[in-house]
């Protein structure tokens, strides 16, 4: 799948020719969606769908998700919605005619790339015509803007094929057919690996026909900003590093603090499902390593250091985190020995028949698709197709050798078979009864004979345990524990606000808007009614109250804030999104009021990625008819 390139002059043929360019979706496109629905169920642990009531039932509809994953990203969005997608995908996938045929019928539009088909690129005004048409008739198109597929924790720079195709069936019907770009977050909890979880965050639609002025007076600007503004959207639904070489260490820190990051109620406690938290507890430490890593570089250096050390022990004597925190002595162990044995004798063979029809396809899966793929995003594609593959090829010689040798009739050798996954789940619970007992028994002689190493290493645990709350006090907006009561936020000699007064200081604080004949104060814990009507006629829900000024808790002089703030309104102008200007005025005299912007239509996600990528602390958002809430960042 891939984004299209700037269409030239058509030619004669009709690259669009027996494709089914239709909003329903047909007997073909159902039951191929009920297929690789139930693959997927297979494939992954756990999938995870949030956000898909921003995903409108009807009406024309362009999908854009990020691309970390070829072919099964696409598997992963027709699971979002039951409407039928029409995806955009490069021409070359059209090369095999078996493969286009069945691409033509579930309606795949194929896209001429430079890259791959120079000569063949003004076939592409034809390919956007016929995205137009299938907006006005109400279709969806599935599309991916960065136009390559990569595994990287980071969006890459998006192409604008998506606007311009969006905004170029809207402008030729009147900016009246409704159009809507929903943004989309592909997160995998381990690209790449067997038995991973899946998570797709939908978020908030762009809705173009509100940008029909802009588009009159300047279409290219229009497009560039609109496509800007996607992309922000959807770096703030995946796991996002603006600095890649950050990406070791938040898989470091992940790996060592993840489990008591999940297992902690007061991080993330909104979600509740064990594989969402997966996601966003990784998610949320990638944001708090990149926060300190562009603001206190030195300690997130030191961090890297520490927990690179403390890795390589482990692995050394062979011990994962999981295992260190085991209290394990010889009595205990020779406890679980004799049920150990016992399990162990008489498991043995239905263990061993449990690994030859279902561990042993999924370890030859695993060894080809890893020997085949050219690239990891290639991995879960592979794994899919030889996956069914192995699995369709081990059943069938059961089946067989239970018709034949047997001697069961069809019907009672297909009973037996769906007893199969039966005996490969009992089989997978007794090696891990083993490798526990195995691990046990290791962690017992290490006790036994090298107990200082050990020892060592619990206390570098200990050590990390205090970068551990540093991270963890960023992302649930918990003050930095203090040596002393007046220690502030920065380095010292800076002008700051102490963390005991912060949250003070941002409720006591005016957050007025005055922007022509907008004119109103919002309160945190109070409504507005005036924002709630200025909302109700705009027709949007969420608003947020943002600055850039004095960062981090640092009063920074008048030039600088000034420069910020500039920097940020930009920024907002290039979302399309309505704001409005304002200040915040707090009660203290020395702290002077800060130049502030009331933005309509953001998801709170949003808002506080924003805010972040300014070094702000938190910031003031709600929804219409609801009270202002101060939300940490």
């Amino acid at each position: 799948m891939s984004e299209p390139e700037t269409p030239t002059a058509p030619r004669a043929e009709d690259p669009l020719a027996g494709i089914a360019l239709q909003p329903a979706a047909d007997r073909l496109y159902r039951a191929a969606r009920a297929v690789i629905a139930f693959v997927m169920r297979v494939a992954f642990r756990r999938i995870e769908i949030r956000g898909a009531e921003h995903i409108p039932a009807t009406g024309p509809l362009i999908l854009a998700a990020n691309h970390p994953s070829g072919i099964v990203d696409s598997f992963s969005i027709g699971l979002a919605t039951p409407r039928k997608v029409h995806f955009v995908a490069r021409s070359t996938l059209f090369d095999a005619p078996w493969r286009a045929r069945l691409l033509t019928r579930l309606g795949v539009i194929p896209i001429y790339r430079k890259m791959d088909a120079a000569g063949e690129m003004g076939r592409n005004a034809d390919v956007f015509r016929g995205c137009h048409a299938l907006l006005e008739a109400g279709g969806a198109i599935g599309i991916f803007p960065e136009g390559i597929t990569h595994v990287d924790p980071q969006v890459k720079e998006m192409r604008t094929g998506a606007m311009r195709i969006g905004l170029g069936a809207e402008a030729g019907r009147g900016f009246e057919l409704g159009v809507r770009v929903v943004p989309i977050g592909i997160n995998f909890s381990q690209p790449g690996a067997h038995r991973s979880d899946l998570l797709l965050r939908v978020g908030t639609p762009i809705v173009l026909a509100r940008h029909a002025a802009a588009y009159r007076a300047d279409p290219v600007a229009t497009v560039n900003a609109l496509t800007d503004a996607l992309r922000e959207r959807i770096e703030s639904l995946v796991i996002h590093l603006d600095d890649l070489t950050q990406a070791p260490i938040v898989s470091a820190a992940y790996e060592v603090f993840g489990a008591d990051w999940i297992a902690d109620p007061r991080i993330l406690p909104e979600i509740a499902d064990e594989a969402t938290r997966r996601i966003e507890v990784k998610r949320a430490i990638a944001q708090a390593v990149e926060y300190y890593g562009r603001f206190q570089p030195a300690w997130a250096l030191g961090l890297q250091r520490r927990i690179t050390a403390y890795r390589a022990a482990l692995e050394c004597m062979r011990l994962t985190e999981e295992m260190l925190q085991r209290e394990v002595s010889a009595l205990p162990l020779l406890r679980q020995t004799l049920p150990a044995a016992v399990a162990g004798v008489l498991g043995a063979p239905l263990a061993g028949f449990g690994w030859l029809i279902n561990r042993l396809p999924r370890h030859v899966t695993s060894w080809a698709a890893r020997r085949f793929a050219a690239n990891p995003t290639q991995l879960a594609a592979y794994e899919l197709w030889i996956g069914i593959q192995a699995f369709a090829a081990s059943y069938t010689v059961v089946f067989l050798l239970l018709r034949r040798w047997a001697d069961l009739g069809r019907a009672e050798a297909i009973a037996a078979l769906m007893l199969l996954p039966v005996v490969g789940w009992l089989s997978s619970r007794w090696f891990a009864l083993i490798r526990l007992w195995t691990e046990n028994l290791r962690l017992t002689a290490y006790h036994a004979l090298r107990r200082g190493r050990i020892e060592q290493l619990r206390f570098a645990r200990e050590q990390l345990r205090r970068d551990q709350h540093k991270l963890r006090a960023l992302v649930i907006g918990e003050p930095e524990p203090e040596p002393a009561q007046q220690t502030a936020v920065v380095a010292p000699g800076a002008a700051t606000i102490t963390s005991a007064a912060r949250a003070d200081a941002y409720r006591t604080t005016r957050y007025e808007v005055a922007d022509g004949a907008v004119a109103f104060t919002i309160r945190i814990d109070e409504r507005s009614a005036a924002l709630d009507a200025l909302l109700e006629a705009k027709g949007l829900d969420a608003w947020a109250y943002v600055t850039a000024h004095n960062p981090h808790g640092e009063l920074r002089d008048a030039d600088s804030n000034a420069a910020a703030n500039a920097a940020l309104e930009r920024e907002l102008a290039a979302s399309g999104r309505p704001y409005f200007r304002g200040r915040g005025a707090g009660t203290s005299d020395a702290w002077p009021p800060e130049a502030s912007f009331l933005v309509l239509g953001i998801a709170r996600d949003e808002a506080v990625a924003l805010a972040r990528r300014w070094g702000q602390v938190a910031i003031v958002a709600g929804r219409r008819g609801e009270k202002a809430e101060l939300v940490w960042c």
